[in-house]
Parts: C-alpha cells; structure tokens; sequence
C-alpha cells in the first residue's frame, strides 16, 4: 500500500482486525535465508502470524502482502538485511547460540517504506487483543 493511501479510514480498519487477534506467545528456533539478501529469525510454529497476515487483506482486499508478489509469504523476524554476507553470516553464527528466544507479541507496527531513502519508518502501532479486554 502506497503511504499516501493510509489514511484514518484505513488505520481503524486495521486496528479493528488487529484488536481481535490474541497476544501471542511464540519463540524464535532457527534461521533462514531470502537469496543472499536476508538473514532472518523463524518461530517455532508460524500458524498464528500466518493467520495474522491473511487477516489483512479479508479486510483490505486491494493491498494483498508485499503486493501479491510473493505466493507464500514467511512469516519471520528480519535479522539482518543486505548487509556485507560474511558480517551476516557472523551475525547468524551469534545468533545461533541464543536459540530458542521466548517472545510475546503484544502489538504491531505499521512501517512504511521512504523510496528516496529505501528506510523504514513506523507509522502507526496497533495493541493486540485489545477487543477481548473491552
């Protein structure tokens, strides 16, 4: 989705979705690769960010993810990206040695990607569950 298209309209629809996932509990057990490109940290069961993710476009039919470019898109934790390989290869051999990191997902982030600069930047937060504790 183009930053200029999200709007209020768009932010309370996404925060309707997002309020009736639960908070959810998961841990980071290995690595994974995207080419050479992109070092990244995968959860043990990835069901629930998978549901999370076709979540989105039942609301927002126009804006599938990453825009529809890809036909399985993986939930993950993007550990390092387009850096020199053998720093990420480093960085992946530290990271190793942390496995398995318990996390508990409480919100999202929205980030929006600047084309000039190529940086991210968040553009909204949208807490969990939160329709479960009304």
């Amino acid at each position: 989705m183009p930053p200029t298209s999200i709007d209020d309209d768009v932010l309370r629809r996404l925060e309707r979705v997002f309020s009736t996932v639960p908070v959810m509990e998961h841990s980071l057990v290995g690595t994974g690769w995207f080419g050479e490109d992109v070092l990244w940290l995968a959860p043990e069961d990835d069901g629930p960010f998978r549901s999370l993710t076709d979540a989105v476009p039942r609301e927002l039919p126009a804006y599938p993810p990453f825009d529809g470019q890809f036909a399985d898109v993986v939930p993950h934790l993007t550990t390092a990206d387009r850096r020199p390989l053998d720093q990420m290869q480093s960085a992946e051999r530290l990271v190793l040695r942390q496995l398995s990191i318990r996390c508990l997902a409480r919100e999202l982030s929205l980030v929006v990607r600047h084309d000039s600069s190529g940086r991210w930047t968040r553009s909204a937060s949208f807490a969990l569950g939160s329709a479960s504790a009304k």
